[in-house]
């Protein structure tokens, strides 16, 4: 009936078992032929995937939500005289595809990851790093997964098919992409208040202007250590504008390893300076060769801090 599966055998076992990791049929022909789209007879043949699919809810417009999380599991690099920084970052993209039916979707995520066949034959969003100096973008490789959420109901598939299954609707039940990327963006540092500077850097996704997609900045959390080597971490936040979604980090400069490098000496060699003025004239070439000393040890810390500066 519609509730179950048969099993090569003859034997029948109840449909939500079928394709769940587990073998329940005694011929395991419960686990044979597994797959997550369901194309019904001329579905496939007239699915394109060059073209985003129609928003279900009209609320939407003519563009499609997609809806774009990071988890930046640690920093890489900050380079200041580069101008960029290179964070370890998981995006993961959430969209519907209403063109599309599912089967055998399970609660657990795991369970509905696409076979790479099926991967290449749905449309997938075309995402560009902004402020990238490759402009590349992401890309649906063997370092990606692709899985169906299962968040809505399922009904039996018609009588007429070979084998049953439970079938799902592609507006309740969205495709989910993750991968991990360690690409470097651009950052603008402003170092005005160095080394007293607090910094923003920014990961910028957006779409061509040709796709009829609306991309937004939904989540934004940061998994690594608070202490980087010169920096600590202060804030992420996601931030959307004119059709872009922006990931925003926030560092924070450790000074105190600039005081004790850069102003305790200064301010010693200054001081010392100022003693000597305090000697006797009979000693004044004494004095003269402190002040000149004090003068080239100032100018070689001037020029050590410059070199580490952006020009």
């Amino acid at each position: 009936n519609e509730t179950e599966f048969a099993c090569q055998d003859g034997n029948c076992i109840p449909i939500q078992e079928r394709c769940d990791g587990e073998t329940t049929c005694l011929d395991d022909s419960d686990e044979l032929a597994c797959r997550t789209i369901y194309w019904a007879e001329g579905v496939q043949d007239a699915y394109t995937d060059e073209l985003p699919p129609t928003p279900y809810n009209e609320i939407d417009g003519d563009k499609l939500p997609v809806l774009i999380s990071a988890e930046i599991q640690n920093v890489l690099e900050l380079k200041e005289l580069e101008g960029f920084w290179q964070p370890k970052v998981v995006f993961e993209l959430l969209w519907f595809d209403q063109r599309l039916l599912m089967q055998n979707l399970k609660k657990k995520d795991n369970l509905n990851i696409l076979a790479d066949e099926e991967r290449q034959l749905i449309w997938f969003p075309e995402i560009i790093f902004g402020n990238n100096d490759e402009v590349s973008r992401m890309a649906l490789d063997d370092k990606s997964s692709i899985i169906v959420k299962r968040e809505g109901d399922g009904f039996p598939n018609d009588f007429t098919d070979l084998v049953a299954a439970e079938l799902f609707y592609g507006y309740d039940n969205p495709f989910l992409y993750s991968r991990t990327y360690a690409t470097k963006f651009e950052c603008n540092y402003n170092l005005r208040t160095y080394p007293f500077d607090t910094q923003e850097c920014i990961m910028e996704l957006k779409v061509p202007d040709s796709q009829r997609v609306n991309i937004t900045a939904h989540k934004i959390k940061y998994t690594g250590s608070q202490d980087l080597p010169q920096f600590e971490v202060v804030t992420v936040k996601t931030v959307n504008e004119a059709g872009k979604a922006l990931f925003v980090m926030s560092f924070r400069r450790k000074f105190s390893y600039h005081v004790i490098s850069v102003y305790i000496p200064s301010l010693s060699l200054f001081i010392i300076s100022l003693v000597t003025m305090l000697v006797k004239i009979e000693h004044f070439d004494s004095t003269i060769m402190v002040h000149l000393t004090s003068m080239l040890v100032m100018y070689t810390l001037f020029q050590a801090i410059s070199v580490s500066l952006p020009k």
